[in-house]
């Protein structure tokens, strides 16, 4: 998360300016690393100094500022060719003196009349095999699924409770009639009450895609031409680049699988089987015998182990399932006939 964001949290704190919901949010992440600790530390600590500063002392900011951003330009030539370069000790002073100077426009001019769109804004990203949590100001809950990132305003003042997603998302929306909650990507936006539903848009199949589990959402896209209402167990899928929206239908409880840590197989066919598998585990799986995909399957596993729900298959089936590489399975023989 954008470490610029809890400075700001930092100094609205020191002012007695901070909400309630800010005050959360940085009590977590100072709970996280005792970095972020020692951070907080130190801008007290010039705060504290601060407060004795002689503001009769006349500064062209905007000259002084430009001066030391050209300094810091100068001294990053310097460090070229991971030279080490010890400072000088004019080279020190004037160092202090734009650390000063940073300290003043940062806190006590500039700060406070301070206000870009992204100021206002948090966002929590994750990196492969990462999933991450995060509850925002209104108690909505949101499980961040690997390879996405969530933007998301620090309180939300506005009529509406706007967040825009990249990747896959779940979400447990608190309730508030008066306040609707939309989540927007590239292509969609989906709009709820207050509900839990799973979404998520796909670059490699250029399909935005939500699956809703309790609640009521509208799903459409971003022209608003196309617009569905899914009820709990349905599901709606938004074609990109064809920009086509499918009708609603009946939805895969394994879609929210990364975040249940469950997979459930109802007499389902082994062609869905598989897919959830290696949606699931990040596998490719094929099979020789086109037969085989029709056969039907049941099965609940909890912390699902793949190894152990491919020999049940396998022992079900009559059927060899064989790792030809890594992560790549192929399904050899077999018969539907139950043994």
């Amino acid at each position: 998360m954008n470490k610029d964001i809890y400075i700001l949290l930092i100094y609205k704190q020191l002012k007695g300016e901070i909400s309630p919901e800010e005050k959360q949010q940085l009590v977590i992440w100072l709970a996280e690393d005792s970095k972020h600790q020692e951070i907080e530390k130190n801008i007290t600590s010039d705060w504290e100094k601060s407060q004795h500063y002689n503001s009769d002392v006349s500064v062209d900011l905007e000259k002084e500022f430009s001066f030391l951003k050209e300094r810091i330009a100068a001294d990053q030539e310097d460090t070229t060719n991971n030279k080490i370069v010890k400072l000088k000790p004019n080279r020190t002073k004037w160092l202090v003196a734009a650390a000063s100077i940073a300290l003043l426009i940062f806190a006590g001019i500039g700060l406070w009349n301070w206000n870009p769109s992204n100021v206002d804004g948090l966002f929590v990203e994750t990196k492969t095999n990462e999933e991450k949590m995060v509850t925002l100001s209104d108690g909505t809950k949101i499980w961040l699924n690997q390879n996405s990132r969530l933007d998301y305003p620090i309180n939300f003042s506005n009529p509406q409770r706007i967040v825009q997603l990249k990747g896959e998302a779940f979400f447990e929306v608190a309730h508030n009639p008066e306040k609707p909650f939309i989540v927007e990507t590239a292509n969609t936006n989906t709009t709820v009450l207050g509900t839990s539903f799973n979404l998520k848009e796909s670059t490699e199949n250029k399909l935005t895609e939500v699956m809703l589990y309790t609640g009521k959402v509208r799903f459409e896209n971003k022209e608003k031409k196309q617009i569905v209402a899914l009820h709990p167990g349905q599901r709606a899928t938004y074609h990109n680049q064809q920009k086509k929206m499918d009708p609603p239908k009946n939805g895969n409880p394994n879609i929210n699988s990364w975040k249940s840590k469950v997979l459930e197989f109802r007499d389902v066919p082994l062609e869905q089987v598989f897919q959830d598998l290696s949606q699931h585990f990040k596998v490719d799986i094929s099979y020789l015998a086109n037969t085989m995909k029709t056969c039907r399957f049941n099965g609940r596993y909890a912390d699902p182990i793949l190894s152990n729900i491919l020999k049940d298959i396998s022992k079900m089936y009559q059927t060899k399932i064989v790792e030809i590489a890594k992560d790549q399975f192929e399904v050899q023989g077999g018969t539907c006939l139950i043994k």
